[in-house]
């Protein structure tokens, strides 16, 4: 499962549209026993 939690200003991320938005994996860490951090980015040129 995978939570996303958007943080900061700027353009929206999420519309009221729920129109796809090509994201790309910046980092991962492990936290614990089994819990996966990701980090993404918009992806460019999209």
């Amino acid at each position: 499962m995978i939570f996303p939690c958007v943080l900061g200003a700027g353009e929206r991320l999420f519309s009221e549209v729920s129109d796809k938005k090509p994201m790309r994996l910046v980092d991962t860490q492990t936290v614990g026993d089994g819990l996966a951090l990701l980090t993404y980015q918009p992806a460019r040129g999209a």
